[in-house]
């Protein structure tokens, strides 16, 4: 026998899932979207998962942008990243997360380039300083659909991120 849907939920097998009630308002299904942000919430229109995601400056991220800061200080302005940086430096798909914090930059689409992205980058001068250790920029970002919601009050450097696990000086050099 089954149970009566409380009000605002509906019975979906052995599941209650909230369902917004088809008289409310654009503005209402937009707040309750909005306060769920934090937790994650299904999007009352498409419904997709929707979430405000923690990134925080790992060190696959330092370690990219050391590469590609090296990489352009050969005279390349921009670099093609899947095809030049080392196959464990793509793998880890980092890098375009960088832009977040403003530290790296992509090529616009050429009119012939095939694909969503050129794929080439190159560090912006807050990259370059960051690498150089004369930027500290923030630990984590709060992101929503690759939004800067919020960022953390605690700045890191570059050796911060990079952790026990890697040298710097070594990184540098090599």
């Amino acid at each position: 026998m089954r149970s009566t849907s409380p009000p605002g939920m509906r019975f979906l097998g052995n599941i209650a899932t909230k369902q917004l009630c088809l008289f409310s308002t654009i503005a209402d299904a937009r707040e309750t979207f909005r306060n769920g942000l934090s937790g994650g919430v299904t999007c009352p229109c498409c419904d997709r998962h929707a979430q405000i995601y923690k990134r925080k400056l790992n060190s696959a991220m330092a370690i990219s942008l050391i590469w590609l800061v090296k990489y352009c200080r050969t005279g390349e302005q921009w670099a093609h990243f899947p095809s030049l940086a080392p196959a464990a430096l793509v793998r880890t798909n980092q890098l375009s997360t960088l832009k977040l914090w403003g530290l790296i930059e992509r090529k616009p689409r050429g009119e012939n380039d095939k694909g969503k992205h050129s794929g080439y980058w190159k560090p912006t001068e807050s990259g370059r300083a960051f690498a150089d250790e004369t930027l500290e920029v923030p630990s984590f970002m709060m992101v929503y659909n690759d939004q800067i919601q919020s960022a953390s009050p605690v700045n890191v450097g570059i050796r911060e991120c990079l952790g026990t696990h890697f040298d710097y000086d070594d990184l540098m050099t090599s």
